[in-house]
């Protein structure tokens, strides 16, 4: 399947679901499974870890999630939600870079804050 700006939220929205689940389950292989070779290079398991233990730990359980839309930038898409967590007083903005890599669509750039 191709992405597109009007497939973008259909085609992320599972992939988002994956990553929050693997985060909460601190399950590096399940993350990894979306990841570019590039992103793998700087997203090890070690940083995974890190990033649950010191931030993603502490709010808890997901609560909702809301698609905010997409940005086109270069050749992929950056798509943005608002993630809100049981233990959490603010939301979060998770972002995701999508893209086609040899015909498959990857994250190509991870952020949340």
């Amino acid at each position: 399947m191709k992405l597109t700006e009007q497939n973008a939220e259909a085609i992320g929205q599972p992939i988002l679901d994956s990553i929050l689940k693997a985060h909460a389950e601190s399950d590096y292989a399940v993350l990894s499974e979306f990841l570019s070779a590039d992103l793998k290079l700087v997203l090890t398991e070690e940083v995974f870890k890190e990033a649950i233990q010191n931030e993603l730990s502490t709010y808890g359980t997901v609560r909702s999630t809301t698609y905010l839309g997409h940005l086109n930038r270069k050749g992929e898409l950056q798509l943005l939600w608002k993630i809100s967590y049981a233990k959490g007083q603010e939301d979060v903005l998770w972002e995701l870079y999508l893209g086609e890599v040899n015909d498959k669509i990857e994250v190509l750039g991870l952020w949340f804050g």
